[in-house]
C-alpha cells in the first residue's frame, strides 16, 4: 500500500552563513528524532503520521529545506497540514524552551564530533574541511563551529524560524498515490 505524503519546502539560509547556524537549531528542534516537536505532535499525540523528517540541501547561494510527513492510512493531509502549520507558527512566534535549545545544540555538536572522528565518507572530516573551504573560504573554520552552535540563543532560533518558515514562504505538495493525485500550493 502506498501512503500519502505531505511535503513542505522553504528556501533556507545559505550554507555556512551565520544565519544557517540558527536554522540548524530550528531544524533540530522541529525534527531531531522522536522527541522533536513535529514527531511528538504528528506521530505520538495525534497519530496522523507514521513518519516525519526534515532535511536541508545546503548550497552556497541559498539552501532548500523540505519537511516530509508520511501519513498513516485513513488520515487526511489537511489534518496533518493544520498540525504542521501550528507547530511552525509556534516556533516562529515563541522562543524554544531552554531544555529544547540545549538538547538541540547538544545533538548537533555530538553529530559534528562523530563526523570529525571519521576521516573519509559522507559528512566525515574531509567533507567538513572541504565544505568550510567552499562556504567560508577557510577550512580552519571547523574549529569555530562548536562555539557557534553553543552561542545560538532562543531569540535567534525564533527569528530564523520566523523568517524562513513563514506561511507565505512555503511550498506545499500533497502526494496521494491511492487517488493518483498530486496537488501543490
Amino acid at each position: 500500500m502506498q501512503l500519502s505524503r505531505l511535503l513542505v519546502g522553504v528556501i533556507a539560509p545559505s550554507a555556512g552563513s551565520d544565519e544557517a547556524f540558527a536554522y540548524d537549531v530550528v531544524q533540530e528542534i522541529l525534527s531531531g528524532g522522536k522527541t522533536s516537536r513535529l514527531y511528538r505532535s504528528l506521530v505520538f499525540e495525534r497519530r496522523l503520521a507514521q513518519e516525519v523528517d526534515m532535511a536541508t540541501d545546503r548550497s552556497t547561494f541559498g539552501s532548500a529545506s523540505v519537511i516530509r510527513v508520511t501519513l498513516t492510512p485513513g488520515n487526511l493531509p489537511a489534518a496533518a497540514e493544520a498540525v504542521l502549520d501550528a507547530e511552525l507558527d509556534r516556533i516562529s512566534s515563541t522562543p524554544p524552551t531552554d531544555a529544547e535549545l540545549r538538547r538541540a545544540q547538544r545533538n548537533i555538536v555530538a553529530r559534528l564530533y562523530r563526523a570529525l572522528e571519521r576521516l573519509n565518507g559522507n559528512g566525515a572530516r574531509a567533507d567538513l574541511l572541504n565544505a568550510f573551504q567552499m562556504w567560508r573560504g577557510d577550512p580552519g573554520f571547523v574549529n569555530q563551529v562548536v562555539g557557534r552552535y553553543r552561542a545560538i540563543t532562543a531569540a535567534q532560533v525564533q527569528e530564523s524560524a520566523r523568517r524562513t518558515l513563514a506561511r507565505d514562504a512555503r511550498v506545499v505538495l500533497v502526494v496521494d498515490p491511492a487517488n493518483k493525485t498530486v496537488s501543490a500550493r
